[in-house]
């Protein structure tokens, strides 16, 4: 079994990269990415494509809920601080992006 060191280690890793992914990509740029996807063909969304994406998806979440239970009270205050504060960092960007394009 996993040490609780190394499970708070690889979460908050996990958690920093998603939150720097999301900080790096403005609005704009999400907004040519979608576009860039709705002009490939549809066929790339197959039944299986599909379910292979949502059974990734549940096992990484329930992987990663496993992971937060097992954290200490402070390491849980620490990833809930930088969450809220990368959350609040994106919404005040993006709403001075849209205060700016107007």
């Amino acid at each position: 079994m996993l040490s609780r060191r190394l499970l708070e280690e690889l979460l908050i890793l996990a958690v920093k990269r998603v939150v720097n992914v999301s900080e790096k990509n403005s609005s704009v740029e999400i907004q040519e990415e979608e576009s860039k996807i709705k002009e490939k063909d549809e066929d790339e969304f197959s039944l299986s494509t599909m379910f292979g994406v949502a059974l990734i998806g549940a096992a990484t979440s329930a992987t990663l809920y496993y992971i937060y239970t097992q954290l200490s009270k402070e390491t849980k205050a620490s990833l809930k601080d930088i969450v809220i504060g990368s959350v609040t960092k994106k919404l005040v960007s993006l709403t001075c992006e849209e205060k700016n394009s107007k």
